[in-house]
């Protein structure tokens, strides 16, 4: 079978119930995280209405396998809610990019920071420095 490159759904295979395989992949995730996901659904599925479906929530949720560390998948739907994204007609794919940016810039974003602002001093560091003092 072909697999989509944008999506990762398998091409060729007839899905008939899309909620029975929706349930099924946000089952991979923790409570917390299928909380988000449903929440910035509704939301968008509210809001956006091309994508007002569950082909698209089901295509979003099987391009989000590739994704191995949930907390960047919590990040990207937690910035979204808070940004107010779908007001802003943003939708699914939208989403979909801002997880697999910060995936893959992740990172380099870290480096860079520790750059601009450096690193905090250690505890260690800091409980021998009261230790000094006294």
């Amino acid at each position: 079978m072909n697999k989509c490159p944008a999506c990762g759904f398998y091409l060729g295979k007839k899905i008939l119930n899309y909620s029975k395989e929706i349930m099924s992949l946000s089952k991979e995730y923790s409570q917390l995280t299928r909380q988000l996901l449903r929440k910035s659904s509704s939301q968008i599925m509210g809001n956006v209405s091309s994508d007002n479906n569950q082909q698209k929530y089901f295509f979003f949720l099987q391009g989000l396998k590739a994704i191995k560390n949930e907390d960047i998948i919590r990040w990207g739907l937690n910035k979204f809610l808070y940004d107010g994204c779908a007001l802003k007609g943003k939708g699914f794919n939208y989403l979909k990019q801002m997880v697999f940016n910060e995936n893959n810039n992740r990172e380099k974003k870290l480096e860079n920071e520790y750059k601009m602002g450096g690193r905090s001093p250690s505890y260690n560091l800091l409980e021998g420095e009261d230790n000094e003092k006294e």
